[in-house]
């Protein structure tokens, strides 16, 4: 099964929501046009469409244990990964200037991040070399548990461990915290909220799979249903743009269980899709950079000033523009290594 252009599209519009969600915590414009935006609701959406993913390929089999699922995920998101995080760490040290031996240190006490493991919730909390890629850690870790369940008891997973996670895990996290917005709590392992998050999102994404199966049963009704998903999403940019830090956190989660199993179905594709899933190739590295600029270079190297508010929406639209072309670059880059590895293992 192929992606559609659907879900690429909003691949790359829920990425650049969380690109300009951080971006306020650097240039804060978002009080000022009287806006509490809750777009890390994007974060929900990837969590949907990873669980989405993960029920796929249990169903197809394709990987025999869930420890070879993991590993070949974690095979393809680290190198990556790793790149971005010391390019991170580089310019956290261009703007810092720390000595070599707080260099070390900071590098040594971030192994569980370096290893891509800090969702654990067994290290420092989440003051991390870039912090906003707890999002990875986790889905790999709570992937590992849904992916060996689907396979082995797919049965009472669907009806009755991912239910429980999701009521469980909602549960705690609207009584303590009331919004989805929790990434920083971790107690003991037990109470580590961002993996609880996690979890319920792609134990939902789940459900969204279940229902994308159902649908696909009714290809008479499907182009009568396939605007919902559209409006849908686009009701929860907007109304999440005000209604940010509430409540409504989980009911707009919930919204998105037909919305994505709707993305992921088939229809015609244009001549614009070729574009649009390129740019949603780069959506990874994306995520990966943003930081970079967000955090160190663009309020602490390029713009240390006091801005306007006019200002403000133009640093963010060339902060925008910086990390899509470091994006780009980084890929590029990529491409052209793995290129050359496979040349030379082919004439070896």
């Amino acid at each position: 099964m192929k992606k559609t252009n659907s879900i690429y599209f909003w691949r790359i519009i829920f990425t650049y929501m969380i690109v300009i969600y951080h971006f306020d915590n650097a240039f804060p414009f978002t009080a000022e046009i009287g806006v509490t935006p809750g777009w890390y609701i994007a974060v929900e959406f990837f969590f949907l469409v990873s669980g989405f993913l993960i029920a796929r390929q249990a169903e197809s089999g394709r990987y025999a244990t869930a420890t070879e699922f993991t590993l070949h995920r974690y095979r393809k998101l680290w190198p990556k990964y790793i790149a971005a995080l010391a390019l991170t760490f580089a310019a956290a040290c261009y703007v810092t200037r720390p000595g070599w031996y707080e260099m070390l240190k900071e590098a040594i006490d971030s192994y569980w991040e370096i290893l891509l493991l800090q969702g654990i919730g067994l290290d420092r909390g989440w003051d991390y070399i870039s912090p906003t890629l707890w999002y990875i850690s986790v889905m790999l870790i709570g992937g590992h548990f849904l992916y060996y369940l689907l396979r082995h008891h797919k049965k009472i997973t669907e009806q009755m461990i991912a239910p429980a996670a999701v009521i469980v895990c909602y549960s705690y996290l609207y009584r303590h915290v009331g919004t989805l917005n929790t990434v920083v709590v971790i107690e003991d392992f037990y109470l580590n909220q961002a993996l609880m998050r996690g979890l319920a999102d792609m134990c939902l994404g789940i459900f969204s799979f279940m229902l994308y199966r159902r649908l696909q049963t009714q290809p008479e009704r499907l182009k009568h249903i396939q605007w919902i998903s559209p409006v849908i999403f686009i009701s929860v940019i907007l109304v999440s743009l005000k209604a940010g830090y509430t409540s409504l956190d989980f009911f707009f989660t919930l919204l998105f269980v037909p919305a994505v199993a709707m993305a992921f179905l088939p229809h015609t594709q244009t001549r614009a899709s070729i574009f649009i899933e390129k740019w949603s190739g780069i959506t990874y590295s994306i995520y990966l950079l943003h930081d970079i600029f967000r955090a160190w270079l663009f309020p602490k190297v390029f713009f240390t000033g006091n801005y306007s508010l006019a200002e403000k929406f133009k640093i963010m639209g060339g902060y925008m523009a910086a990390v899509t072309i470091a994006a780009l670059v980084f890929d590029s880059i990529f491409m052209i290594v793995g290129r050359k590895r496979h040349e030379d293992s082919g004439s070896r």
